[in-house]
């Protein structure tokens, strides 16, 4: 059974820059200037979950910004039910799309690729694949800051 989640904003520790993150949908958010961009889940996701979702951002990243997100190097991190990325929309990818095009589209590619892996590819393979024997959250949201 999966608990309702609402998705408020959120204040980051100090340490990660204390940053307050607002769902992708309030009317408040700036998509100019976030620097912050993080996934919602239903619970609180264990290691490979997050190793998974970072090979998905991965993946989904370079297809709306330029600039892929450091990954490693400490640029995630879990805070509850929230996985933050260090992620500068001023890198979107067309400067002929607006910020928040580029940010509802890449929301709309992680939360297809997290639920299915990466497309398959004309030799058949996929650069992502979904973990059969994993136990996954559900994504029920997105934030920004």
């Amino acid at each position: 059974m999966t608990r309702a989640v609402r998705i408020v904003q959120q204040q980051l520790p100090t340490w990660r820059g204390g940053n307050v993150l607002c769902p992708l949908n309030d009317a408040g958010v700036d998509f100019e200037a976030y620097t912050r961009f993080g996934i919602t889940f239903d619970d609180e996701p264990d290691e490979d979950a997050v190793a998974y979702l970072e090979q998905v951002v991965g993946y989904a990243w370079p297809a709306n910004m330029t600039g892929v997100p450091k990954i490693d190097e400490g640029r995630v991190s879990v805070h509850d039910t929230t996985v933050v990325f260090d992620a500068d929309i001023r890198l979107r990818r067309h400067k002929t799309r607006t910020s928040e095009d580029a940010t509802r589209a890449l929301a709309a590619n992680v939360l297809t690729y997290y639920a299915e892996g990466s497309p398959v590819r004309k030799d058949g393979n996929r650069l992502v694949n979904r973990p059969g024997n994993v136990a996954l959250p559900s994504i029920v949201g997105f934030v920004l800051g």
